[in-house]
């Protein structure tokens, strides 16, 4: 078993979230607690987390990396089947497509991809957390050296 304890910083700023923020981040934690069972009759844990370490390698370099991982479908065997859940908010023009195409799906790549997560549920939601979209797609899909390499 692996604890992962957050830093007295982190859970400060978490602690301290007002408005815009505070609303945002739990549209987040009540996406990931709906896809993953979660039961609405307690309080969102936020620091309830599963993560997963990995041995990997760059060349002839050995690494052990670790990360927080939201779920596993169920079906697939080992890393394969670990998914990352995200909520975004639909965008209106390409400007904010451009935007998230350059630093939110690359963030979100390098979360996910180098401990072994090859998918990710997408949730774009419209002002309103009730309404929206709920999409998947695999994670090296969405990696664009075009965009990224500049």
């Amino acid at each position: 078993v692996l604890n992962v304890l957050e830093p007295p910083a982190a859970l400060s700023r978490e602690a301290n979230r007002r408005g815009r923020d505070a609303l945002m981040a739990y549209w987040g934690y009540s996406f990931e607690e709906a896809c993953t069972g979660g039961l609405y009759d307690a309080p969102i844990d936020c620091l309830d987390a599963f993560c997963a370490v990995v041995r990997t390698g760059v060349g002839r370099h050995r690494l052990i990396m670790g990360g927080e991982v939201d779920c596993w479908d169920g079906e697939r065997e080992g890393l394969g089947g670990y998914v990352e859940l995200k909520t975004t908010r639909v965008m209106d023009n390409q400007a904010q497509v451009a935007r998230f195409e350059r630093d939110k799906l690359l963030k979100w790549w390098a979360q996910s991809f180098p401990i072994g997560v090859r998918r990710c549920v997408y949730f774009y939601f419209v002002f309103v957390w009730a309404i929206g979209v709920l999409t998947s797609c695999f994670v090296v899909n969405r990696v664009s050296k075009r965009r990224w390499s500049r």
